[in-house]
This record gives structure tokens, C-alpha cells and sequence, in this order.
């Protein structure tokens, strides 16, 4: 098979043959595991365990994509240029959707702010939060509305997002949910939109119909027309909010192949939706080449955004669990395609297989952890401090994101301001002007 020319982190994948057998592989990464614990080493000075060319491939289309272009002036109060001023860029957060999925029955840990790990969360997801609670239509009790406001007051997300609504499976629906007429459908449907969990907070999106790459029980008892009027319907109430189509395990090599044409099938027969939403988990060794096919060969080509939701990288052990999360986060952060990723949860009661936990005992980050923590809060990270030239210029290509500008003057006068600096095609021009000597 030819690899596609389109995508530069398809060049550099080659496959690797070390001469070792998966025996002498798991020895290693025993003996790895074994130094970072005892030694306290981190897993690279630069905020990475991985090397190689497919590494260096991934990095250029993350710079490329990933970053924009800032122009900095500074002027004094005679908006004259400033000679000389320190120039302070500090990144204050992602652009990037970088969530977490909340626990149903636990309080948030005291002090997450500025945490390693939790530094990095920006986002949020209910949907353990939200779904149906048993047979019959019966809305989350008083105890998930606390958990979810306690979370959000701990975290500060810049978004919530509501997770799922209704399932193409329908054992994973209320049974009186398919009994009931179109109508009422719609309508116990959109209740559920109006404000979720009553948590104050606008929701950013939701997962409109999931479990969807085989035809399911809505088309089959409403028809697809339905899914168009519950769509046109929850779009007329939360005209702000996106409403997505969500896939298990869309990344997987089989999977993806039935979402690419389950989406085809869904836009013939002009299904409305906004993104895509594919609820993914890696429990064995991640194949960088495999992933990257996937990728280019179908996420890179949907017609709409694409979020990872319930993220988890597992491994053999918790050194290859890192491993095996570092291959996955670089493949994803380089797909332009990708906007957002939520972690199925921090610790190892929040998920499935406990080898792919952030946050081990005593609150410790476990290999994984601080894997997550140097890539998006070093080497995806922008913190630099430059000196004006004689026209007071400064230029940065920096990570999209929230920043903090300051600008020391010779005389030692002060300015800042913060500002947000999305992905743009020009350099977005900022002014650091000082007031008058008092």
C-alpha cells in the first residue's frame, strides 16, 4: 500500500526492528520502570520518552498547526517606541480542549489549581453525569448536580460539554423512551438541553446520537428523519451549542472504516450534524504506522471537526502505558482535524485498566502522568521573554492559546494585559503602552 502524500507525519514512519523479542522488550521496560521509580528520573529532560524520525515529522505538522504568529509593540506614554524593554510572553491556557471526564460520586481533590496535570485540564465532560438512569426517564438525582458544580468551581473550565443523549443501541436507552410517540420523544429529548445538571453553565456541545457506525434502533422504529428533527428542533433551542454524532473505538483500523462510510451513508441522506465525537480507548501496544494510516485515511478527511472523547492508553505495565500514551497524544495533537481531547479520568477507579491512571497513590503522577504534564505544559507550551527593537517590535510564533504579555521597561516601568491569540493566517498585533511617570 502507498502512503498517502498529503500528511508530512506519514513521511517520516518507518517500520522499526530492534532485534529484540517481545520477552527481552518487556525486560527492558521492567528494568526503565524500575530507575524512573527508584531514581525519580523524569522520562526525557525535554518532556518526551520518545525519539526517531516519525517523532521529529509529528513535531513539524504540531508546529505548524498547532501555533500562530504574535507581533508585540512596545510604546511609551509619548507612543514612542520602546529600545530595549523585556518582553514577557507567558501562556496561561490551551486553545486546545484538553478535558476531563467527571467522576459520578467523588468531590474534587483540594488545591487543583496550577497541580501538575490538572494544570493542563481546561474542559470538562458530564457525561457519566447525564445519562439515563435506569429503565425509565429519571432525571440525575441531587448528589451528580453537587459532584459536577464542585468539579466545575475546582477546575474553571472554559468548556462543558454534555456527552451522550441517545444511543443507535437500545439497551443503552429507556424502555419507555422507545415507547413513546415521535413527539414525546423529541420533547423528553430536549428537556434534557435546557440547562444540564442545573450546574449555571452554558454546555458547548453535545452527542447528539452515539453508538451510530450501525444502523440503530432510532432510524429503524423513527426513520432518519427523526434524527433531522430532533437536530433542527435542539439546534432552534441551543442555538450556541454543536451537536455531534458520536462512534466507539473510531480509531481502530476496522471501526474506522465502517465510521467513514457510516458518516458517507448519514450525508447522502442529509443527516445534520456538526462534528464528530469518537469515544476511544487503547489497551495494547499502539502501533505509531497503524494509527497514523487511521488517521490520515479517515479522521483527516471527515467533514467535520473530530473530539476524542473517554480517552485511555493503557499498557503491558505502566512504563509501556506511557509509552503507548505519548505515541497517541503526538499522533493526535498533530491532526489538524482533531480539536479537543477528554480523558476518561485521572486515577485508576475512574477507568477500565488501571495501567493507564495519570495519578497514582498519594497523588503521585505515575509515568503516564508525567508524560501527559511535559507535553502540554512544556514542549506544548509556550513561556519566552525577548527585548524590543528600535522599533519596540518583538515577533513570537507561539502555542494558540491565552497568554499573559508584559513588557518591563528599561526605566523599570510595567505594563501587561492578557489576550487571547487563536490560530490565525496573519500575526495578530498587540500594543503594550505604559501611562505616564507619576
Amino acid at each position: 500500500m502507498s502512503r498517502p502524500p498529503h500528511n508530512p507525519v506519514w513521511r517520516g514512519i518507518v517500520p522499526m526492528n530492534l532485534g529484540m523479542n517481545r520477552s527481552s522488550i518487556n525486560k527492558l521496560a521492567c528494568v526503565i520502570q524500575a530507575m524512573i521509580v527508584v531514581l525519580g528520573l523524569p522520562l526525557s529532560a525535554s518532556g518526551q520518552a520518545l525519539h526517531g524520525e516519525w517523532v521529529n515529522q509529528s513535531q513539524a505538522v504540531i508546529q505548524e498547526h498547532r501555533k500562530t504568529d504574535v507581533q508585540i509593540v512596545v510604546l511609551d506614554e509619548n507612543d514612542r517606541a520602546v529600545l530595549g524593554a523585556q518582553v514577557h510572553v507567558e501562556q496561561l491556557r490551551h486553545d486546545f480542549v484538553i478535558g476531563l471526564t467527571l467522576p459520578v460520586d467523588r468531590a474534587p481533590p483540594d488545591a487543583l489549581s496550577g497541580q501538575p496535570v490538572w494544570r493542563c485540564v481546561n474542559a470538562v465532560s458530564l457525561d457519566r453525569l447525564t445519562q439515563w438512569t435506569g429503565a425509565d426517564l429519571i432525571e440525575p438525582g441531587e448528589d451528580p448536580v453537587a459532584v459536577a458544580r464542585d468539579w466545575i468551581q475546582a477546575i474553571g473550565p472554559d468548556r462543558i460539554v454534555y456527552g451522550r443523549v441517545i444511543s443507535a443501541d437500545a439497551g443503552k436507552n429507556p424502555d419507555a423512551l422507545l415507547a413513546m410517540s415521535r413527539e414525546a420523544f423529541q420533547d423528553a429529548l430536549l428537556q434534557r438541553f435546557d440547562d444540564a445538571l442545573g450546574t449555571g453553565r452554558t454546555v458547548y456541545s453535545y452527542d447528539l446520537y452515539s453508538d451510530c457506525v450501525f444502523a440503530g434502533v432510532v432510524e429503524q422504529r423513527l426513520g432518519y428523519g427523526m434524527l433531522n428533527r430532533l437536530y433542527d428542533t435542539a439546534q432552534a433551542r441551543r442555538p450556541d451549542a454543536q451537536f455531534n454524532i458520536r462512534v466507539n473505538n473510531g480509531l481502530d483500523m476496522r471501526r474506522s472504516r465502517d465510521m467513514f462510510q457510516r458518516v458517507q451513508a448519514l450525508q447522502l441522506r442529509q443527516i445534520h450534524f456538526d462534528g464528530i465525537t469518537i469515544d476511544q480507548q487503547f489497551n495494547a501496544r499502539v502501533q505509531a504506522l497503524s494509527l497514523a494510516r487511521t488517521l490520515n485515511d479517515r479522521v483527516h478527511t471527515l467533514p467535520v471537526p473530530v473530539t476524542i472523547v473517554g480517552l485511555e492508553v493503557g499498557g503491558a505495565s505502566s512504563i509501556a502505558a506511557a509509552f503507548n500514551f505519548e505515541t497517541v497524544l503526538r499522533l493526535l495533537f498533530a491532526q489538524p482535524n482533531i480539536t479537543g481531547i477528554y480523558l476518561a479520568g485521572m486515577t485508576a477507579e475512574d477507568l477500565d485498566d488501571p495501567s493507564a491512571a495519570l495519578i497514582g497513590e498519594a497523588g503521585r503522577l505515575t509515568a503516564s502522568g508525567q508524560v501527559f504534564d511535559d507535553l502540554f505544559h512544556r514542549l506544548w507550551w509556550t513561556d519566552l521573554t525577548e527585548v524590543s527593537d528600535d522599533l519596540g517590535n518583538i515577533s513570537a510564533r507561539v502555542f494558540a492559546g491565552t497568554y499573559r504579555l508584559t513588557a518591563t521597561l528599561p526605566d523599570g516601568r510595567v505594563c501587561e494585559t492578557e489576550v487571547h491569540l487563536p490560530k490565525a493566517d496573519e500575526p495578530r498585533r498587540v500594543v503594550l503602552q505604559v501611562g505616564p511617570v507619576e
